[in-house]
């Protein structure tokens, strides 16, 4: 007998260990009682599921404990039908299945014949109060999302209408025009987003890889923000689940264009200011449509079984960007001229600075150049100030997307269904916006796309295995946006003084992130009397390749000395007081490859009529990409073993328990009636969660002593600092790494 109980113990970790979890479905649940007037429960009643757009049907019977469920249920409308020996059948309409949402709705049967059925529509209370769980959330419907405003077509920004949501900072757009959401006062990065259920994560910033910008493309958008059982993680704030939407019997479709112009615009402040007596003229058209239904082929008739949806949106914005800047007047450029011949560094501001000039009369500051010596053409400068204003500068700017979406639903039979969704978005940014000088910019190239499949599977009445496999393709590359070989090479230059703006491109471009991700879950859910187990694990491959903000073309940095200005130094070549020449060396690409697991097992116990009990635990191991760095971990300065190897161990240690219950106070006596009655439920639970790792960090730990030698030169303090500064860049080499040098971007571990 103990041999026996160890072998199904085994048994059943084991097959904890072979399925799947996370927000595991995009789903939903259907489940309930069965009993007759006098209370006593009905087993084997049979139970019928028809969903109203597409006619398709699913069958189970209740157990002993009159329990019946279905697990991996469509989103739509359904009519639930009850059928006894003996007994009435009794039919409920109007039932609404939401994803990741557990619906308990109870049938009292009265006795009767075969033909009788009892037609009603299922109450508000029974569709809207959720009686079996602990999580706290909603679930945004089809019609409020085509109903309520949503910034840029993405239906995630919804989530502000939750009470704990708040935006993570004033500059909460970051560069899929998804909202930066801080959840019960935890990081944006703490969330965890969703397509489908299945992996749509930004592998370095926060927020989502794939943005839905069509929101008549979306089904319903769940967002769990605590609370939530075992069968969800990776999410120390909250996790979000936009569902893609399916055909039905139906065709149907939308269609809309979306026009937004400068015509329609008011001159901001900085335009004004800057002189513009009208707004830069931009235009941008969005047409979108969706289009779904049936497929019908000839000799093929999809109608009850095969359904298909697409959605496409074309975005193109042509338009301008500006940024305010400080540069040479007409005057300003004529002094440099006749400087150029003899100071290379008048002659190379003249060939960055290229035709703009400083507006006349705005904002004006003259600089002065005087020196008292060393002046690139000869001995002193004196009574020479170089005239500078403020100017928009004013760039054409397009951004063009395509957003793409196709989805096919087959019911292969009364116990198998199966999906496939493709999503695809294509975003080419021309400038991404205004650096400095003219040819310094920067442009943005994105592509995103995933592919899920879907195979829901009633093994018996009693069990239900849901099966998803996910490619997705994340990729996004910000270049430099160089016409030559000049502006694609020069170094960056700052520290002019008096706000002088700065040329050069930017020292964190190029930047990229690629990441190629297969996912596979699998999720089992077995009934026994009134217990619902639910177990399975998820496996994430992430192959991944990234360019992290590097100064590889090094940085020139001038500073005023004593007496004389910065802008007068950089014209002869002096470091001034703090100048500093800064370049990086080493590798500027690693590859943060990680294999990710999840597992959880969940019990959902439904101890009363009225009580359930949820208990479960959750393990994750998210692996160790910082250790594709020779030294990721800290080595507290050691004087011998610095450059030596240095790995992470990785955290086998994630058990995440969660225990929640539910109880609706249903019932005539006083007690009951003072806590709310059938119209009430009391949830409660406690859960401990983890969030996964980003690659900033490890964007930090790439451009850290000792896995990238960095190499600096500092001015002198004495009198104008170092002479002929601009020569020492060619003689920065990389600094050997010592127990001095700087490990702030290290990580502590063992």
């Amino acid at each position: 007998m103990r041999f026996q109980i160890r072998i199904a113990i085994g048994l059943l970790l084991l097959m904890a260990l072979l399925a799947t979890a996370f927000s595991q479905t995009s789903r939903g649940t259907l489940t309930g009682t069965v009993i007759d007037i006098s209370g006593a429960v009905v087993s084997n009643a049979n139970v019928t599921i028809k969903q109203q757009g597409t006619g398709v049907e699913r069958q189970t019977t209740s157990n002993s404990a009159g329990i019946y469920r279905f697990d991996a249920v469509e989103l739509g409308v359904y009519s639930v039908k009850v059928q006894a020996p003996g007994f009435a059948a009794e039919e409920k309409t109007g039932v609404e299945i939401q994803a990741a949402h557990t619906l308990g709705i109870n049938f009292a049967l009265t006795v009767g014949g075969a033909k009788e059925t009892v037609t009603v529509e299922a109450t508000g209370v029974e569709v809207a109060l959720q009686t079996t769980e602990q999580v706290r959330g909603e679930n945004f419907s089809t019609q409020t999302i085509s109903t309520l405003p949503v910034l840029g077509g993405d239906s995630l920004t919804l989530a502000q209408l939750l009470p704990g949501v708040s935006l993570g900072s004033a500059n909460s757009i970051n560069q899929n025009g998804t909202l930066n959401f801080s959840v019960n006062g935890q990081r944006p990065r703490g969330n965890n987003f969703l397509i489908d259920g299945v992996e749509n994560n930004d592998i370095s910033v926060s927020g989502p890889a794939f943005t839905i910008t069509n929101a008549d493309a979306v089904q319903e958008v769940n967002i769990q923000t605590a609370d939530f059982t075992a069968e969800y993680g990776r999410a120390g704030g909250a996790v979000f689940n936009q569902i893609t939407k399916s055909g039905s019997n139906q065709f149907h479709g939308t269609a809309a264009w979306v026009y937004t112009g400068s015509a329609l615009d008011a001159l901001n402040h900085l335009q004004r200011t800057g002189g513009l007596t009208d707004p830069p003229r931009s235009v941008q058209n969005i047409p979108d449509f969706t289009i779904g239904g049936p497929v019908v082929l000839p000799g093929y008739n999809g109608h009850d079984k095969t359904f298909f949806f697409a959605a496409g949106q074309w975005n193109r914005f042509f338009g301008h960007a500006n940024r305010q800047l400080r540069v040479a007047t007409d005057s300003g450029a004529a002094t440099l001229q006749a400087l150029a011949s003899s100071c290379p560094n008048a002659a190379l501001y003249l060939q960055a600075l290229g035709s703009l000039r400083g507006t006349p009369g705005l904002n004006p500051i003259s600089i002065p150049i005087n020196v008292p010596s060393g002046a690139c053409n000869g001995g002193t400068r004196t009574g020479v100030t170089f005239d500078t204003s403020q100017v928009i500068r004013v760039v054409p700017q397009s951004a063009l997307d395509n957003n793409h979406q196709i989805r096919i639903d087959h019911n292969a039979s009364e116990k198998q269904t199966l999906s496939f969704r493709w999503l695809y978005d294509s975003n080419t940014t021309t400038p991404t916006g205004v650096n400095n000088l003219p040819g310094f910019d920067t442009n943005l190239k994105g592509k995103t796309l995933t592919g899920a499949f879907a195979d829901t599977y009633a093994i018996s009445p009693r069990m239900t295995n849901e099966f998803r496999f996910n490619y997705g393709r994340i990729g996004f590359d910000f270049e430099l946006a160089a016409p030559d070989t000049f502006h694609g090479t020069l170094p960056n230059y700052t520290g002019f003084g008096a706000g002088v703006t700065g040329f050069g491109g930017a020292t964190n471009i190029p930047q990229f992130r690629f990441a190629n991700n297969w996912q596979y879950q699998d999720t089992v859910s077995l009934v026994r009397g009134k217990h619902t187990f639910r177990f399975g694990g998820d496996f994430l491959r992430q192959l991944a390749r990234q360019h992290p903000p590097f100064n590889e073309r090094g940085s020139f940095a001038y500073s005023a000395s004593t007496g004389v200005s910065a802008f007068a130094n950089f014209l002869d070549d002096f470091g001034g007081r703090t100048g500093n020449l800064n370049r990086q060396f080493g590798s500027s690409i690693y590859h943060p490859n990680l294999f990710r697991q999840s597992y959880f097992f969940q019990d959902s116990w439904k101890t009363t009529a009225n009580l359930t009990l949820n208990l479960g635990v959750r393990y994750e191991i998210f692996g160790q990409p910082a250790n594709t760095f020779t030294v990721p971990g800290f080595t507290n300065y050691d004087t011998v073993n610095f450059a030596a190897p240095h790995k992470l161990a990785t955290n086998y240690g994630n058990f995440g328990p969660s225990v929640g219950f539910a109880w609706n106070p249903k019932g005539g006596s006083f007690f009951q009636r003072m806590l709310g009655g059938e119209k009430m439920v009391w949830r409660g639970g406690f859960q401990r969660s983890f969030d996964a790792s980003f690659n900033n960090l490890l964007s930090n730990i790439a451009g850290s002593s000792p896995n990238t030698l960095g190499g600096n030169i500092g001015s002198s303090i004495v009198g104008r600092g170092a002479a002929r500064f601009s020569s020492l860049f060619a003689g920065i080499a990389p600094t050997p790494g010592d127990k001095t040098s700087a490990q702030n971007n290290l990580l502590l571990g063992n």
